[in-house]
């Protein structure tokens, strides 16, 4: 400053060395104005400067504030990770740990800043066992190899431990819980070697077994039992899925109870079951413990409420003689088994040589009637009923015949109960209702149709459609069609059961039972259930005018039936004289070779004549 001064007082002076004062002035305040301007420059850049040290520090806070959520999220990430994660560093001390680390045998605090083997030491007491050493795991980690142990703790859980190395140093440790994962798999491996329902060995299951036994007795008799439970469809029909599990399980019980130590016991599927039989006198053995089962299992089952009715049919093979292998000796005993329940089931039977073209024979059969039901082989004969006080047919029964391509005409009995048994009734008994109550639309008005009905078909849960259906494609009036049941359809005398009949009763149809007398007889049924008509069975009238005995039977079933308003038919009836002993005993229908054998609808047109026939059906 004062150098400037200096310089503008000389600047100032004149040639004489006189000031100029206001020569000096002027400098003066020219360069005041000048230092002004300066340090307003100054200022500015000072203020500059400040604005944009507070900007970097305003950004700095920012990113410091973001790296502080970055490491709080980390953290939150790490605390709620689902497995445990730890970090070692070179020195093999552990310097990150989340709170699951240490498998929940030992709190992560505890073990933090110690030694790998320091942390195993403290958790060793809590470690059951190992699938690979634990010590070695530094020397792994320090070698770079990476590293997986199974643990198993005191307390019962899994733990799967992963060990990382990293480049540097040290290692990063995953452990996580697999009890469930494990109870899971073990689950899937016990289920798909067992029935999920029973618990006991399944198809898979038994044949290894089967296999195993065989090749380790190959000098022993060894037993081999296939069962199968009689009449367990209707149960599922008529009772539901519920009870028939709860059923299969009873069965399960009491089969395991009938066997020896040693002895396997397998669910093959459905209602199948199979025994397989080791050590023992054989066939002696094999018979001892069918009987016992047998008897075991038939009869009545109380399950929530109903009564179940069941029985068992058993086939039998004795190996080595029915067979060195599995697969032979299951075949032989499942031939066994469907001979046993071709006899009448309830029984067991031993493979005899022969039984297998009969097996072949019968599955031929069955591919066959499936056929059939396909191409429309089935076709409807008809009998006439007689009205005994008039004289005059007023009914005529649908009866099934099979018209085969080869074998010509089958008769019922010949496929009736195979249809029954696979299932294929419910759709055939379907059709035929449907097609008697077309047939019948073109009879007189006072001749009414009855349809058989099968247990099985009963059974359905598609029974009231199925008619509700036919009498609305046929145009038939429901009190010209009757129903026909035998007394096998109210075995389990459900309250099911006699709602249906109900409901059926409700369409405005008649109700009547077939074959009465001969079967389940109880007049609980004819109390509960108002039946139309009761069928007396061609057994007692074939005997009529023979035995008193019979004579009575019929005698006290019709007085019966009149007593509770119902009507009676007789069938069976081949001469006047059971004709008209059965008129002098009050019966009101009778149907039989006597009036006509079962002849298909073009005979029965021109039996009936054209004054019996609607005018758009009558015969030239």
């Amino acid at each position: 400053m004062h150098r400037v001064l200096k310089n503008q007082i000389a600047r100032a002076s004149a040639e004489k060395g006189e000031l100029d004062i206001d020569a000096l002035l002027q400098l003066v305040s020219k360069s005041y104005s000048e230092f002004d301007r300066e340090r307003g420059r100054q200022e500015h850049a000072n203020q500059l400067m400040m604005a944009e040290v507070e900007e970097v520090n305003a950004a700095r806070d920012a990113v410091l504030e973001r790296l502080s959520q970055e490491h709080r999220k980390l953290d939150a990430a790490l605390e709620n990770m689902a497995h445990g994660l730890g970090m070692y560093d070179a020195d093999e001390r552990l310097i990150v740990a989340n709170r699951r680390f240490g498998g929940r045998v030992s709190r992560a605090r505890d073990l933090r800043a110690r030694t790998y083997s320091e942390n195993l030491q403290a958790v060793r007491h809590k470690i059951l066992s190992f699938d690979q050493p634990l010590e070695d795991i530094p020397y792994l980690m320090a070698s770079g190899t990476p590293a997986e142990r199974m643990v198993e703790l005191a307390d019962g859980r899994t733990v799967s431990i992963s060990f990382q190395p990293l480049i540097g140093g040290g290692w990063v440790q995953v452990e996580r819980d697999i009890s469930e994962q494990r109870r899971a798999d073990e689950k899937i491996r016990y289920l798909a070697r067992h029935d999920s329902l029973t618990g006991l060995a399944n198809r898979a299951v038994f044949n290894e077994v089967i296999t195993e036994e065989l090749e380790r007795r190959p000098n022993e008799s060894i037993g081999l039992l296939c069962l199968d439970l009689d009449h367990f469809k209707s149960v599922n029909d008529t009772l539901g899925h519920p009870i028939g599990d709860a059923l299969l399980k009873i069965v399960a019980q009491r089969l395991q109870r009938q066997v020896r130590e040693g002895d396997v016991v397998a669910r093959l599927g459905g209602d199948e079951f199979a025994v397989l039989q080791l050590g023992g006198e054989q066939p002696a053995a094999a018979e001892r413990l069918s009987k016992a089962i047998v008897e075991s299992l038939i009869g009545s089952y109380e399950i929530d409420g109903h009564s179940v009715q069941v029985g068992v049919s058993i086939g039998i093979a004795v190996a080595p003689v029915d067979g060195h292998d599995a697969e032979t000796l299951m075949r032989n005993a499942d031939i066994a088994l469907y001979r046993a329940k071709s006899d009448g089931r309830g029984v067991f039977r031993f493979f005899e040589a022969g039984m297998d073209e009969k097996m072949q024979a019968r599955r031929q059969l069955e591919m066959d009637l499936r056929q059939a039901l396909l191409q429309r082989q089935f076709e409807v004969f008809y009998q006439p009923l007689v009205d005994i006080p008039t004289q005059k047919v007023n009914a005529c029964e649908a009866l099934l015949r099979w018209r085969h391509p080869v074998r010509g005409l089958v008769p019922p009995d010949s496929f009736i109960p195979l249809a029954e048994e696979i299932g294929l009734i419910v759709d055939i008994g379907e059709w035929v209702l449907e097609q008697a109550c077309q047939e019948a639309c073109g009879w007189s008005p006072d001749i009414s149709v009855a349809v058989n009905v099968s247990p099985a078909q009963f059974g359905s849960m598609r029974l009231v459609k199925a008619v509700e259906r036919a009498l609305k494609k046929s145009g038939l009036s429901p009190d010209r069609l009757e129903l026909e049941i035998t007394e096998s359809v109210l075995i389990n005398d459900t309250a099911h059961t006699l709602e249906l009949l109900h409901r059926l009763k409700g369409l405005g149809v008649r109700i009547s039972m077939d074959d009465f007398g001969t079967g389940y007889s109880s007049l609980s049924y004819l109390r509960r259930f108002p039946f139309d008509k009761l069928k007396i069975d061609r057994s007692f009238i074939g005997d009529l005018t023979r035995d008193p005995e019979a004579s009575a039977i019929v005698r006290a079933v019709i007085q019966l039936a009149n007593t509770l308003g119902m009507s009676t038919t007789a069938e069976g009836v081949e001469d006047s004289d059971q004709r008209d002993l059965l008129q002098a005993l009050n019966c009101r229908q009778f149907q039989g070779y006597l009036v006509s054998k079962p002849i298909d609808a073009t005979a029965l047109h021109a039996f009936l004549g054209p004054k019996t026939l609607t005018k758009d059906r009558s015969v030239a």
